[in-house]
């Protein structure tokens, strides 16, 4: 049998758990006439699959990256291009892709309506 699992309410998924049922045994303790009370015990052995998750926790926005393009991996070779990525937020609160409109990045919370400033550079 597979039961469908609502996992975690925020994330409105759902995972399909397949349950197993490996074994069933019987016990029976009748032992007298029949007037006397008798037992039947069954065990059934299944199997599920499980998932565990731990704890969530609210973790901070990343605000800028850099990345160096390099003709190669060793240490020695000169870098080609620069690229910079960061979010970009006018004052009045407008996404945009320019840096000179932009305000500093540390002044961008998460939940504002940003865009992305990207910067090419060649050293």
């Amino acid at each position: 049998m597979t039961v469908s699992v609502k996992m975690i309410d925020s994330l409105d998924t759902y995972v399909d758990i397949p349950v197993i049922l490996n074994n069933v045994s019987t016990e029976d303790t009748y032992e007298g006439d029949f007037l006397t009370r008798r037992a039947l015990i069954w065990t059934l052995n299944f199997t599920m699959k499980a998932y565990y998750f731990g704890p969530t926790s609210i973790k901070k926005m990343i605000k800028f990256t850099e990345v160096d393009v390099k003709p190669d991996i060793l240490p020695t070779s000169d870098t080609i291009t620069q690229v910079q990525v960061q979010p970009g937020l006018t004052v009045a609160g407008v996404g945009t892709t320019s840096i000179t409109d932009t305000i500093p990045y540390s002044d961008i919370n998460i939940d504002d309506d940003w865009n992305y400033v990207v910067q090419i550079s060649d050293p």
